[in-house]
């Protein structure tokens, strides 16, 4: 079950990853933990025709023709796009990374379009991520690594929507704001996954003044006026066998929440957190997961071995009764109102009225999963028959079937048809 819930979090992370590499960043929220995501009145959806990248409209309609090598989510009226690449070709360290060619590209240079397919930002950069508050990141100098689909190297910094910058590349991490600040990593260096080990993490404004001095362990960002920040924790190097290079798992320490003054407000003291969402934020303590309100206080008890946070007023949760194990979603008095069937598990929480849900499936020595959506009675109201979904927004699902990704509706019929 390890590696399943491994290639779970990649391929979720890709979908909802605040259109970091993924075209299908379509929430609505404006911020929250699932990432800083945007909104937009209009839905363009990023297709792939034969090779290339274009938009659709939710009647199936192309919009802007399949022209670019890599193309994400509009957000402000702006989308990032790639001209001149081509889907990366690397030597994944697990076997079923060869999806993520379908959502990477490697060469060419990065701009931004207009809802016309016009440049509104010539394409200069060597990656570049959503706008957000009127500012994009983008990066200059940044290569694609041998085991990695992600941008390693090169230099971060900010454009305004004019093409203006705003913070000089200089920072060595991606800048994700969120309430204004965004974490900045001074002294860490990349792995193969392009994640930053080590250093130590603060906070920079959208001016780029360091507003909170880097002295955390680790940090998940600014939620509803509090950040998470470790002290004392470390990146532990391990290796799995079905990976050709070590990956890093962060242990130990203590986590407590900060203010954006970089006081704290909960002292450090759990071994576990999560960002606040609704008022609630989910910590672990003693090896159970339980529910803090901003003050510290628990709201609900620690008494569960798995805890996400809460949309809709529900959040996902698995607790051990007895020798067997409920898993579904509790309501904000820690009461398990839907209980899902035995051997589903939840992916991420509800996101309008449906939530995600797996089912392991062994293929020979391969586990894999099978997905679909679960309605607020715990309904199977969309078949788990893909291996991978994004969550729903704006009324749209990304699926990927095979080596072909398309969009679904909220009754399971496709508004785009799988294509490569």
């Amino acid at each position: 079950m390890n590696e399943l819930r491994l290639r779970i979090l990649i391929g979720c992370l890709l979908f909802v990853g605040s259109c970091t590499s993924d075209p299908t960043s379509l929430s609505t929220d404006s911020t929250g933990p699932a990432g800083e995501t945007v909104q937009e009145e209009a839905t363009l959806l990023p297709v792939r025709i034969n090779g290339r990248w274009g938009y659709a409209d939710t009647e199936g309609k192309i919009v802007i023709a399949p022209r670019f090598g890599f193309a994400r989510t509009f957000s402000e009226g702006l989308a990032p796009v790639n001209e001149g690449g081509a889907p990366i070709d690397f030597e994944p360290y697990s076997s079923f990374l060869k999806f993520l060619k379908l959502t990477a590209v490697t060469g060419g240079k990065w701009g931004f379009i207009n809802k016309k397919g016009q440049w509104a930002i010539p394409p200069a950069f060597d990656d570049a991520r959503c706008f957000r508050n009127g500012l994009a990141t983008v990066n200059v100098g940044g290569k694609h690594g041998r085991y990695s689909p992600f941008v390693l190297g090169g230099q971060w910094g900010a454009i305004d929507k004019s093409g203006n910058t705003i913070l000089e590349t200089k920072f060595s991490f991606p800048l994700m704001f969120r309430e204004g600040l965004a974490p900045s990593n001074e002294g860490g260096k990349q792995n193969a996954w392009g994640l930053v080990v080590g250093g130590k993490w603060g906070f920079v404004d959208t001016k780029g003044k360091i507003v909170i001095r880097p002295r955390f362990e680790m940090t998940l960002g600014f939620s509803e006026g509090l950040a998470a920040v470790n002290v004392g924790g470390h990146y532990e190097e391990k290796r799995s066998p079905s990976m050709d290079v070590p990956f890093h798992s962060f242990e130990g320490g203590k986590w407590g929440f900060i203010d954006s003054r970089g006081e704290f407000v909960i002292a450090p003291e759990m071994d576990k957190a999560r960002p606040f969402s609704e008022g609630l934020a989910a910590v672990k303590v003693e090896d159970q997961w339980g529910y803090v309100d901003p003050s510290g206080q628990f709201v609900i008890a620690p008494e569960f071995e798995k805890a996400g946070f809460f949309s809709e007023g529900l959040a996902n949760a698995h607790v051990l009764d007895g020798r067997a194990t409920r898993t579904g979603f509790i309501d904000r008095t820690g009461k398990m109102v839907i209980v899902l069937d035995e051997g589903l598990f939840p992916l991420r929480p509800f996101s309008q009225g449906l939530a995600m849900v797996v089912r392991p499936v062994r293929k020979g020595e391969e586990m894999e999963g099978e997905c679909g959506f679960v309605d607020k009675s715990g309904k199977i109201v969309i078949p788990l028959k893909f291996p991978f979904v994004a969550p729903f927004a704006k009324g749209v699902s990304c699926v990927r079937v095979g080596d072909r990704m398309g969009y679904i509706d909220k009754t399971g019929k496709y508004v785009w048809e799988p294509t490569k």
